[in-house]
């Protein structure tokens, strides 16, 4: 699916974009927890995650959550996998 860092990065603003419509997902600082730049709850960032499974076949273990808290955990972790 997304072949390069930044597709990836459209990609995941993208679904982050659904989660949370009103933030300007251009501006979400990579270092910071996405629940807080989002300002969604742990249930809208599994439902992110379900979106990325559906469109890639690539289910995050829950063991893995702790990689994806931020936008450059996600990007790191993501890279490759999807």
């Amino acid at each position: 699916m997304a072949k390069t860092p930044e597709e990836l990065k459209k990609y995941l603003q993208e679904k982050m974009k659904k989660a949370a419509p009103e933030i300007n997902v251009e501006k979400v600082n990579p270092a910071r927890p996405l629940k807080k730049e989002l300002r969604i709850d742990s249930l809208d960032l599994l439902r992110m995650l379900r979106a990325i499974a559906a469109d890639t076949g690539y289910t995050t273990p829950e063991s893995d959550y702790k990689n994806i808290l931020t936008l450059g955990g996600m990007l790191e972790y993501f890279q490759g996998k999807i």
